[in-house]
């Protein structure tokens, strides 16, 4: 039985210090020879962590004479941080050329929402995301995930993540809460999801990025100076007010408003012009729905509330100065079916309200 005590176990010995890929590549090994998976899906955001591991079990599976197959799932909210997003695409693209290179049997997976964030805040007026009600996450990314998962049919199939006890209480927290044998983590799937690399810590993940080229023989130079940028500073180096050394810096969508400030966001801009006008727009969303008089005093349900869902005009209104920052930018916000979906929600919702005697 494999279990973490065989990491913590070495983690104080000299040896570990210089061979945590090699214990790396051991957990995955034995993974996959006790559970004899015939398919490993390995989500891949773009950032530090899912890309050691990606890294890890892909070199680790080269090793085995009958290797499972590979599935990378990356999810595109159509929000993301243009930068790491755009290295994603590149990323993929190149592992793509690699798998095929080598003749493993893999598939690269981009899932997308059905409801996108502008069809659920222009077209059906939800509030923006917020600590009590991070309507996004579903929506975006745990749902298409979800949906994705349902249709595979291999129940042999388990799902690595790039999770780590290192990265907050709370996923610490979570980690050791539902943590099983041979890192497994308890998850509410048919599928087994393990956590190989949970006991890395945020500098053995520079260290990694640094000490090693990409599976196709060219630096991590890129990831690195995409977390220096957003940080202002080395991620190497430890912010000692910090309980965590190197770059804590978070990816997520440009129009994130669970935090106040987009820092990682707002570092980038100085080296990217073409970021300002999306911190701009997010900006004037965050200030412009705080009004009051932007929100029905119902719920979408037709129940009273407070501050309801946003009205017809505030709706007409966010969407007016988003068609506008796409003419001033160049950049394509709204898709076609972005079009169609919120303008017959408009009328579906019209429709409803007017039923209520709400308008």
């Amino acid at each position: 039985m494999l279990t973490s005590s065989l990491l913590q176990k070495t983690k104080s010995d000299k040896f570990f210090l210089s061979n945590k890929q090699f214990f790396i590549n051991s957990i995955i090994e034995n993974i996959i020879d006790i559970y004899k998976p015939q398919n490993i899906f390995l989500p891949f955001s773009g950032g530090k962590d899912s890309t050691v591991l990606l890294h890890n079990t892909i070199e680790t599976v080269l090793k085995i004479k009958k290797p499972p197959k590979i599935t990378i799932i990356h999810c595109d909210t159509l929000i993301e941080n243009p930068i790491i997003e755009r290295h994603s695409y590149d990323f993929l693209k190149n592992l793509e050329s690699f798998f095929k290179a080598n003749n493993l049997n893999f598939e690269i997976v981009i899932l997308k929402p059905v409801q996108t964030y502008w069809h659920s805040l222009i077209g059906k007026g939800y509030p923006l995301p917020n600590t009590m009600f991070r309507w996004c996450q579903r929506t975006l990314k745990i749902k298409p995930s979800e949906d994705y998962m349902k249709t595979v049919k291999d129940n042999d199939a388990v799902v690595f993540v790039g999770l780590r006890k290192d990265e907050s209480k709370s996923r610490k927290n979570d980690i050791t809460n539902n943590q099983l044998d041979n890192y497994q983590i308890k998850r509410q799937s048919k599928l087994k999801y393990f956590t190989p690399i949970m006991d890395l810590t945020e500098t053995d993940i520079w260290e990694f990025l640094i000490s090693n080229k990409t599976l196709w023989k060219s630096s991590y130079q890129n990831i690195i100076d995409i977390y220096k940028g957003a940080r202002g500073e080395c991620p190497l180096i430890p912010e000692i007010s910090k309980k965590n050394s190197g770059c804590g810096s978070r990816f997520g969508c440009w129009m994130c408003t669970l935090v106040k400030k987009d820092k990682s966001l707002q570092n980038q801009s100085l080296d990217n012009e073409d970021l300002l006008p999306l911190i701009n727009f997010r900006e004037w969303t965050i200030n412009f729905v705080k009004d009051d008089n932007n929100h029905f005093k119902y719920m979408r349900n037709g129940k009273p509330a407070k501050r309801g869902c946003l009205t017809f005009k505030a709706r007409k209104k966010i969407f007016k100065e988003l068609k506008d920052l796409e003419k001033r930018t160049g950049i394509s916000v709204l898709s076609n079916n972005d079009l169609k979906n919120i303008k017959s929600q408009w009328k579906a919702d019209m429709l409803f309200f007017k039923s209520r005697n709400i308008i």
